[in-house]
């Protein structure tokens, strides 16, 4: 169950960054260029990093799960042990799902942005354009 959960944020996650990716590419501005540049930078090696984080995480509850079938004297420092490596898992595993959704929220906000920008420049130009005779 968790390894398929895991499995949908990921291939979740990795349609939010492609359509991000996506949609700075067709924006063509010299900012959402630079951001496309540190977004594909971010996001290859949080794809370099995710099978790592999976390969710990199920190799850590096979360890706990194995120290707990064997029911040793000395399973219970072993599962100290293989418990703050679980823990450890969980918290790159839920900072990787908090950037996921840091990167959805910029996405979000991109289109937010370009229009605010648009309208700035607008009104930039409106007030270059100004005549005296239209100010009074």
């Amino acid at each position: 169950m968790l390894n398929s959960t895991q499995d949908d944020l990921g291939k979740k996650y990795e349609i939010e960054i492609v359509t991000c990716l996506k949609y700075l590419t067709r924006t063509n501005t010299v900012e959402s260029l630079q951001e496309l540049d540190s977004q594909r930078t971010s996001f290859d090696k949080r794809k370099q990093i995710i099978p790592d984080l999976r390969k710990r995480f199920r190799d850590s509850r096979m360890n706990a799960t194995e120290a707990a079938e064997s029911g040793s004297s000395s399973s219970s420092g072993l599962n100290s042990v293989l418990f703050k490596k679980l823990v450890e898992a969980e918290v790159k595993w839920t900072k990787l799902l908090f950037k996921e959704r840091e990167a959805a929220i910029l996405r979000e906000n991109a289109p937010l942005k370009e229009t605010e920008a648009n309208y700035k420049q607008k009104i930039k130009e409106r007030k270059q354009n100004l005549t005296p005779e239209a100010i009074r």
